[in-house]
């Protein structure tokens, strides 16, 4: 499969470097007094490692729950109740992984994405890719280098899935004489594919915790080594471009798609669209990803704003992050998205503003907004940043 990334950073940080143009260069300009290697410091142990490593540690657990599991089924377990524990374990590993994805750089963008696209590869998503491979390899269950039957998202999957059919079309070869094979039968086939992916994570998930910080070498040494403040405001510009993913991902992908505010949707609302179709994990999804975001920024980007006499814009992307985290949170314990967009009111969602509810799914696209528009104009101009090209300019 042809990488496509969802952020824009692929060169190493030694080089300062950004994935794509930007619009404004940062050149030889005045940049604000303030310790920029403390900043880099800061969100590299407090908010990289610790999720990094917080990831390690729950898919290891998943990997645990999931043996369990094929262990219980094997002896006559019913898989509707024995799976619960091993969703649990999805969603605690998918909600940590989520606030990765909002400042995906290093890593996670080296290769074209090769190790992001190894864990999870939304808005990528095939079962049928899934189905097939399984069944191909039903004699000998094996991995394949697509990654469309690969991580998090196949896991999501075969795990959430209603039923143990595939879900090809007919005239796909490999999964013909599928569903015929006995119920008890295909989950065990589907549990055998479900340890490999477990496993899998797990090894892709070191492979993340080691490639930041061995404790040698990594991408946490490149982050943090010393530098001119030229070469430091390049390093957090890498950082502050991976935060528009809140703006071109999260809002317009996941939000701005499915409810038919952008030229993605042509027919209403797009519930196609929507990520975690299976889990119903959406909002939890873009809870966390705000959460992420806010993590990096209270790591210093706020200290850094105050130096740079951007108290008030400081204090106001504070203010909106809580409104955007608390509605992100309120409306995930009420519903899916997909559950909202069967019954929005499609006049009131194009008619909401953050300050006018019409519809609280509508208004948290627009809380998200409000802190977009302000990481596109303010937040750069004031913190002397370049903005990367594919938001310069777009504050739909």
């Amino acid at each position: 499969m042809q990488k496509k990334l969802l952020v824009l950073l692929a060169l190493p940080l030694a080089t300062g470097g950004c994935g794509e143009k930007s619009s404004k260069n940062s050149g030889t300009v005045d940049l604000p007094v303030f310790d920029r290697l403390g900043l880099l410091k800061e969100i590299s142990s407090t908010v990289i490692a610790p999720r990094y490593e917080g990831f390690t540690d729950q898919s290891k657990a998943m990997k645990q729950a999931t043996d369990a599991f094929c262990t219980n089924l094997a002896g006559g377990a019913n898989w509707a109740s024995a799976v619960t524990p091993v969703q649990a374990e999805w969603k605690k590993s998918m909600a940590l992984w989520q606030e990765v994805e909002a400042w995906q750089f290093g890593p996670l963008t080296d290769e074209e994405g090769t190790l992001r696209y190894d864990i999870y590869t939304w808005p990528v998503v095939n079962a049928c890719a899934v189905d097939r491979q399984l069944a191909s390899t039903a004699a000998s269950p094996a991995l394949s280098s697509n990654d469309s039957t690969k991580g998090l998202s196949a896991m999501e999957y075969l795990l959430f899935d209603n039923d143990s059919l595939h879900a090809c079309k007919d005239t796909v070869t490999e999964t013909q004489g599928w569903n015929e094979k006995p119920e008890a039968t295909r989950q065990d086939l589907r549990c055998a594919y479900l340890k490999l992916l477990a496993s899998d994570l797990v090894t892709q998930a070191e492979s993340l915790q080691k490639k930041w910080n061995d404790g040698t070498q990594g991408y946490h040494f490149q982050l943090i080594a010393e530098g001119s403040d030229s070469e430091l405001q390049s390093r957090i510009n890498v950082i502050s471009d991976s935060l528009f993913y809140l703006d071109a991902t999260v809002k317009d992908k996941k939000l701005g798609a499915p409810l038919g505010l952008n030229d993605a949707c042509r027919t209403g609302v797009c519930p196609d669209l929507v990520e975690h179709a299976f889990s119903k994990e959406s909002l939890t999804a873009v809870h966390r990803n705000i959460l992420g975001f806010q993590a990096a920024f209270d790591a210093g980007f706020d200290d850094y704003l105050k130096a740079a006499g951007g108290d008030d814009l400081a204090d106001r992307l504070k203010a909106d992050l809580d409104q955007a985290s608390q509605s992100a949170e309120a409306l995930a314990a009420q519903n899916s998205l997909s559950g909202f967009l069967a019954n929005l009111d499609q006049a009131a969602c194009a008619a909401t503003t953050a300050e006018d509810r019409k519809s609280e799914i509508c208004a948290l696209y627009q809380d998200i907004k409000a802190i977009t528009d302000e990481l596109k104009t303010e937040f750069v101009s004031i913190l002397k940043l370049s903005t990367p090209a594919q938001s310069s300019g777009d504050n739909d």
